[in-house]
């Protein structure tokens, strides 16, 4: 929601990284550790990257009338961060001390096979080649396709305006 609200383009781009990181814990929760490395890796890594230049090429990463470098939300922000890494600290140093009603269950792997008859874990490098490139490569394809496009077309825009 914040992605869409945000009143200036960087501060939308930032959200939607916190929205990228959001997915890939949820990747982490349904045990597919490669899924959500990929995900911080490739979209809140490069994807924003590519955003944040077409931004600032465009010119919109001006500060906006009336905008003000500190105030109660930067305080609020500072605060926040504090909060986090003070919690982070204190589950990784009372790590040992969670009762036994706090501890995860296993996870039975769900497999599904390949096209040779093997057998592959869900959220594997292995399976999500294979379905990437035979059930969805048209998709996958015309999705590149359309983000080169839309680069070139912004740098043709920006262009036109230096």
């Amino acid at each position: 929601m914040m992605v869409v609200i945000a009143r200036h383009p960087i501060y939308s781009a930032l959200f939607l990284v916190l929205t990228f990181i959001g997915q890939s814990i949820f990747y982490l929760q349904l045990q597919a550790p490669f899924l959500a490395a990929v995900q911080v890796i490739v979209y809140a890594g490069a994807i924003m990257v590519l955003f944040v230049f077409v931004i600032m090429l465009l010119g919109e990463d001006k500060p906006l009338r009336g905008e003000r470098n500190l105030g109660v939300p930067a305080v609020i922000g500072i605060a926040f961060c504090v909060f986090l890494i003070a919690e982070i600290g204190w589950m990784i140093g009372n790590q040992g001390n969670l009762p036994a009603s706090h501890t995860v269950a296993p996870v039975t792997v769900v497999s599904m096979a390949g096209q040779t008859g093997e057998t592959v874990e869900f959220g594997s490098v292995k399976a999500i080649g294979n379905t990437l490139f035979t059930d969805y490569l048209f998709a996958f394809e015309a999705t590149s396709i359309v983000l080169l496009v839309a680069m070139i077309g912004v740098v043709v825009l920006a262009k036109r305006r230096l």
